[in-house]
Formats: C-alpha cells, structure tokens, sequence
C-alpha cells in the first residue's frame, strides 16, 4: 500500500505527483501566478465598485508628481484628512502638478480605500 501511495502522490525529480498524474512544478508556478493576477483584478474592481457606490467626497491636494514607466506616464500622488488622519493615493495624469487640488472618493469605513473623481470618469 505505501508503494500505491508513491504512485499517487509525491514528487518525481522536477514534477509533482498528483492522482498518480505528474505536474511539472514550473507548470504549477504558472498555474498559482495565474489565479493570483485574477484574484487581484477580482478584488480591485470589487473595491472600485463598493467605491463608486458607497464612497463619499472630498477634496485632496497633489503632494508629488514623477515620470513612471517606459513611456513617461506622470503618476500623481494625493492626499486628504479625514477625522485628523492623513490619506494618500495616486492617479496617473499628465495635467496635474504640485498643489492642485482633486476631487477625491473614499469609502467612510475605509478612507485608505479611495479613487479620485477622475479615475472613474476614464473607466
């Protein structure tokens, strides 16, 4: 019987064994990367959306502005107080500088969960 238990599950040099099926690991790699990215949209569009619906307004100010990527995306950063608790977040906009003001939305139970305004207008 342990010779059976060998057969259907274990490791075999760079496979798993599975069922008695052999998985090699970089496949099983993939496979978990795979269903993380997935995981991660599914949660982030589920913030957007709990935002969108339940969030409330507010005004921030753009603390910081860089140039981000290959192609020189400006990515702004923002913050905002709410109950004497400083926020940030960021939005990536070329028009933006140091000390404009933005419309922000946050979700009250959460003010670290926030979009500003524009963000939903492009999405």
């Amino acid at each position: 019987m342990d010779t059976d238990l060998k057969k259907k599950f274990g490791i075999d040099g760079g496979n798993l064994i599975l069922l008695s099926r052999k998985i090699h690991f970089l496949h099983v790699a993939m496979i978990l990367i795979a269903l993380y990215f997935i995981w991660h949209v599914a949660v982030k569009t589920m913030e957007s959306d709990s935002i969108g619906k339940n969030g409330k307004n507010i005004i921030g100010v753009i603390d910081d502005t860089r140039k981000v990527g290959g192609k020189g995306i400006r990515r702004c950063t923002y913050y905002f107080i709410v109950g004497k608790i400083k926020y940030e977040g960021s939005i990536d906009d070329d028009y933006l500088s140091v000390g404009d003001s933005i419309k922000i939305r946050y979700l009250p139970t959460d003010p670290s969960k926030n979009r500003a305004i524009k963000w939903f207008q492009r999405h």
